[in-house]
């Protein structure tokens, strides 16, 4: 006979030992929640301990303390779709390379989820991972947009953010120094005497190239050159193109074009560099060209491209051992953490290198001596 109060989940979970999952399950929390409890680790609050605490009785679970998979988590990237697949896209791949190889280095596994249809997905999204992951790793903007981010962090599931960051909530984060990285690209090409410089800007639901704009601004400010919005056209849906071909057509065709442009992404110099080319004009001789991200691709295009280098691995693996930190009960303040970024010069810009204050470093790469140089603002 079904004993009064009873749920139907622990009634089904009679004849076999209840799990950490099933616990979580019943008492509507993560399964991180309840290994804290379990251990009596800070955490959580005093309502969800006493719910927690009261299905464990009632369940009769017991922690298995010897067992170690008791200390493996189940992490989910939670990103937005993208055009392709994001394993094949030449940024966020090697964000999501770093996150899994730090993830199996320390035993947890990793799941990837798609967002799909914006903050009205949230709920489902949620319903389908509590009970089968501990944490999240939120990945990148766009469409993973500040509301359905505050959203996916109300759902009390640990999270950190990577790449992205919300300007008026502490959440954790890791994200590349983006602001210095447009610094960067725009002063090189300032030293090298170029006053007339276009910006090929990214669409603003991305945080990290609204801040590479920025740096692009501060650049200018700092040797009295005022913004031009002229030379600052605005990205285009590419359905079938290139980012960055008709942005670049658009200041070629302008009555006085820029001599030098900073790309706000490599995949967007790619088609700036097609549309040059189409044009019959060359690179760095009739237009210099810096870009930012450092993908593989970039050392060997025609000519090799100046680019700032973000850790993007890196920013994936110190996103894990944030996340775990937060999972083995560790209760930081909020924090944002900011990786550095450098410049590395090839030949796009005109420059081999810029000699004040610089180290250089010298390697081969698809044939094409290269200069990587570091600049720190």
């Amino acid at each position: 006979m079904r004993g009064e109060g009873e749920k139907p989940e622990v009634l089904a979970l009679a004849h076999r030992r209840p799990s950490m999952r099933d616990v979580a399950r019943v008492a509507g929390v993560s399964p991180a929640a309840v290994s804290l409890v379990a251990t009596g680790r800070p955490g959580v609050s005093d309502e969800t301990r006493a719910r927690t605490l009261a299905v464990m009785r009632q369940m009769g679970y017991q922690r298995a303390r010897s067992r170690r998979d008791e200390a493996r988590y189940t992490l989910a990237v939670i990103t937005e779709r993208l055009v392709q697949p994001i394993e094949r896209d030449i940024f966020y791949s090697e964000i999501l390379q770093g996150i899994q190889t730090e993830a199996q280095r320390q035993r947890h596994r990793v799941m990837l989820h798609l967002l799909e249809g914006g903050e009205s997905g949230v709920d489902s999204l949620v319903g389908g991972l509590r009970g089968e992951i501990e944490g999240m790793i939120l990945a990148n903007g766009g469409d993973l947009t500040e509301g359905a981010i505050r959203r996916l962090v109300a759902s009390s599931i640990p999270a950190v953010l990577v790449d992205n960051y919300v300007v008026d909530q502490p959440l954790h984060c890791v994200v590349a120094d983006n602001v210095t990285a447009g610094y960067l690209a725009t002063r090189h090409l300032l030293r090298l005497g170029h006053t007339r410089i276009g910006l090929l800007t990214g669409p603003r639901k991305y945080r990290s190239l609204v801040d590479r704009q920025e740096g692009y601004y501060d650049a200018l400010i700092e040797h009295d050159i005022a913004a031009d919005p002229a030379l600052m056209p605005a990205p285009t849906h590419h359905a079938g193109g290139q980012k960055g071909y008709q942005q670049m057509m658009r200041l070629l065709d302008s009555a006085v074009p820029p001599t030098a442009v900073v790309a706000i992404s490599d995949k967007t110099a790619f088609g700036a560099m097609e549309a040059l080319k189409e044009r019959g004009l060359q690179i760095p001789g009739d237009m210099a060209l810096v870009s930012i991200d450092d993908v593989e691709e970039s050392a060997h295009t025609t000519p090799p491209l100046t680019t700032v280098s973000v850790p993007r691995a890196e920013m994936g693996s110190e996103a894990v051992r944030r996340l775990l930190a937060l999972l083995r009960g560790e209760t930081p303040r909020p924090t944002k953490t900011v990786l550095y970024t450098h410049l590395v010069v090839r030949t796009s810009c005109g420059s081999a290198a810029v000699s004040s204050g610089c180290e250089e470093v010298t390697g081969v790469a698809a044939g094409h001596r290269r200069a990587a140089l570091s600049e720190d603002r």
